[in-house]
């Protein structure tokens, strides 16, 4: 009964040391494994020819949106995919120059771009350095189309528009002047001379106004979801700047809930 008990034991021993020397080993072998393995691959998008190039998004199917320098010194919006590597997607109104944000998973691909028509300001609104217009557009199925303006677009200022995010729907949003003058818009932003407005384009690039918060009289919008729901910021001209990066004293959402309104794209809210 003993010699059985000890071989018993003796067993049970030998069985733990194994089990445990085994765990260990196969812990050794999965570490070094996982070691081994990347974390990620990293690809090089390529440049438009030119020395420079930025992305600023992507969607559920790999495909980039963003801008890049070509031989001449312009800068132009792409879309990358990996099938056709990256794609210029040209300016508006006899532009030079266009930048695009992240496509949808449609491929529409929000764009900004300067135009032929000068600013009397000299705003740069579109940051490109040059004395012209700035435009909101967008690029789907192939092609670039001129999102509508709040003030048409003249040679008499305050008629500038940014887009920054489109949905899947293929609604836009961003900001866009409003062709009110004021002084006071100097303070947070070096040049600018009119007040602005968030917006939201529907998929017929018509434009609708998202009014800012009671007692504001400027905002943005920077995103929005499938449901038409955006978001920004809104404040006062003097204390909202754009550039380089927009950002306002009140967060807002912007929601619409008047009856027969669903979204924001069937009527002001």
């Amino acid at each position: 009964m003993r010699l059985s008990l000890k071989l018993t034991f003796l067993f049970t021993i030998a069985s733990v040391c194994y089990t445990s020397a085994f765990a260990h080993a196969q812990s050794a072998k999965h570490q070094d494994r996982w070691t081994l393995r990347p974390h990620y691959v990293i690809t090089d998008l390529g440049t438009l020819g030119g020395p420079f190039s930025n992305s600023f998004g992507i969607n559920e199917r790999n495909h980039v949106g963003g801008s890049s320098l070509t031989p001449d010194g312009r800068l132009l919006a792409y879309l990358w995919t990996e099938e056709q590597g990256m794609q210029p997607l040209g300016t508006l109104l006899g532009g030079l120059n266009s930048a695009a944000s992240g496509p949808n998973n449609h491929d529409l691909v929000p764009i900004i771009s300067d135009t032929d028509v000068k600013d009397p300001y000299n705003e740069n609104f579109c940051g490109f350095g040059t004395p012209f217009l700035c435009e909101a557009g967008v690029w789907r199925r192939g092609s670039l189309s001129l999102l509508e303006p709040l003030v048409p677009i003249s040679n008499r200022g305050g008629n500038n528009t940014q887009n920054s995010d489109s949905n899947n729907r293929g609604e836009i949003v961003g900001f866009a002047e409003d062709g009110v003058p004021d002084p006071t818009c100097t303070q947070a932003t070096p040049g600018l001379h009119f007040d602005f407005q968030a917006v939201l384009w529907n998929v017929r690039g018509q434009i609708h106004k998202l009014a800012p918060l009671s007692g504001d009289t400027v905002g943005f919008a920077i995103s929005v979801n499938d449901l038409g729901q955006a978001v920004g910021a809104s404040g006062l001209c003097s204390n909202t700047p754009l550039f380089p990066l927009a950002s306002g004293p009140h967060a807002v959402l912007w929601v619409c809930f008047r009856q027969g309104c669903v979204t924001p794209s069937e009527s002001d809210c």
